[in-house]
């Protein structure tokens, strides 16, 4: 399904170079550097279609701080700040940003917090020769209808930020929508709209539902979003997607929502989750299918709200033809950490990563050793330096491959901190080691070698990644040493 979306105008000034990130799935983290003046340097990680892609505005800073959302979880629904006119560099300048997403959190404030004028010091400037230094500060906030999500910024930037608006999700036709049910309390979001429902899961607390976590359908991949609090525990329904659909909901409002139940294209009707009292409601259409939630939340769910798009004309099966090969290739993922630093290795691609044995020392990743899988048979490969502490391993099972790393390294070492291993199955490592400041992806597709450089310890990491377009996405679930 097309991603639908509203621009809206950009606060600040006129100057710098114009950019438009364009629409992305959603936002993972932003990275937001400041000057004397003004906010400076904005670094968005987006994700598209399961892929990082990063964009960059401004000029990089050391002093900066970043937002990291629990991606696809949590996005943002609401992006503020403050803008000033600026007499040396005679435009308006981005003072500072903050930003609110569908879980009710609020992020520091970015840059500079606002200085109150006081009158009296103004009322003197005015009726001075200074005069022309007073600027006062404008606030700005940008929300979508109902919480809508961030898709992507646009704006003006030269060596610092001079103008900053969103791309919202919004609800467009053939879109059928149904307005929230319930109260007005809490925090709005809208998921927006994707494929399909894979499946419900619903949880209460006392007479109400308190919690709701949504399994959407996004081509093969499966995008959860998650509402209110899990008090008593959660019930599922499960979708037999793609060849059922929810096709309608109906539940029940006492003030706040207190129950649900869902009906499928199978003929299917779930369990009622919660207890019917209250006014009841439906969302249904004839021929259309569920594709999305809004509402508000807060430590209960206080009003729901749907979308709901037109099944798809069925098409004649045309005439059978060979089945062709799995388009795939295999590419590098640029090794990130420290630049220049330790010997390079570059163990290649195998068809599988089985094992993965991390050594630390002194808050670093001091040695890595694989085991990898080429045509039925194992080979081994070590970097860095074995410390005296011993090693922790992470296996990956016989029907499972990585598909993910996750690496934090020093803001000024450059040197590998920590690194964490998720699987297509769903399977996550522990943490091995220790966060720092800044944080990269090895993602992509199925993770099949490494590269990088080490020492006494580990400088940089890259990897090898295979993407197959048949490839497939799995549950994501815990995993811990024993």
């Amino acid at each position: 399904m097309a991603t639908m979306s509203e621009k809206l105008e950009a606060a600040g000034g006129d100057k710098g170079n114009p950019f438009d990130d364009g629409i992305f799935d959603g936002v993972k983290r932003i990275i937001v550097g400041k000057s004397l003046l003004s906010v400076s340097y904005i670094k968005i990680e987006y994700d598209k279609d399961g892929d990082t892609e990063s964009k960059e505005h401004g000029q990089f800073t050391r002093k900066h701080k970043e937002f990291a959302l629990d991606y696809p979880d949590e996005y943002i629904t609401a992006v503020g700040g403050t803008h000033q006119f600026d007499i040396k560099h005679k435009t308006t300048l981005i003072r500072s940003l903050f930003f609110k997403t569908s879980h009710g959190r609020t992020s520091d404030t970015f840059g500079h917090k606002k200085i109150p004028l006081i009158p009296s010091l103004v009322s003197s400037a005015i009726s001075s020769a200074v005069a022309p230094v007073v600027s006062y500060e404008t606030d700005f906030m940008f929300e979508s209808k109902n919480g809508g999500k961030l898709l992507g910024f646009h704006g003006r930037a030269g060596p610092l930020l001079n103008a900053i608006g969103p791309h919202f999700f919004a609800f467009n036709y053939p879109l059928t929508h149904f307005n929230l049910e319930g109260g007005n309390e809490g925090n709005a979001w809208d998921d927006g709209a994707f494929d399909g429902v894979r499946k419900v899961v619903v949880g209460r607390r006392g007479k109400f539902v308190s919690y709701v976590r949504f399994e959407y359908a996004k081509g093969e991949r499966t995008v959860p979003h998650s509402h209110g609090e899990r008090d008593e525990a959660p019930k599922e329904f499960v979708v037999g997607y793609p060849n059922e659909h929810i096709t309608l909901v109906e539940g029940t409002i006492d003030g706040k929502l207190t129950s649900l139940k869902f009906t499928t294209s199978k003929g299917r009707t779930s369990p009622a989750f919660g207890n019917e009292d209250g006014s009841k409601f439906v969302f249904e259409k004839t021929g259309f299918k569920l594709v999305g939630f809004c509402g508000r939340s807060s430590n209960v769910i206080n009003a729901l709200g749907a979308h709901f798009a037109p099944f798809p004309a069925p098409v004649p099966a045309p005439a059978p033809v060979p089945a062709p090969a799995p388009a795939s290739s295999t590419n590098k993922r640029e090794a990130l950490g420290g630049k220049g630093t330790g010997e390079t290795f570059d163990d290649g691609a195998y068809d599988n990563v089985r094992k993965v044995y991390v050594g630390q020392v002194d808050s670093n990743v001091a040695y890595l050793k694989f085991e990898y899988e080429k045509d039925g048979k194992r080979e081994i490969r070590e970097h860095g330096k074995k410390t005296g502490s011993g090693t922790e391993v992470f296996e990956v099972r016989k029907d499972d491959y990585i598909t993910s790393v996750k690496v934090y390294y020093g803001k000024h070492t450059g040197v590998i901190t920590s690194v964490t291993f998720k699987t297509f199955k769903g399977i996550t490592s522990p943490s091995f080691g220790k966060t720092s400041s800044n944080m990269f992806f090895l993602e992509g597709g199925k993770i099949t070698g490494f590269y990088g450089s080490s020492g006494d310890v580990i400088h940089s990491l890259g990897a090898y990644v295979f993407r197959s377009k048949r490839m497939l996405r799995g549950k994501w679930i815990q995993a811990f040493l024993k």
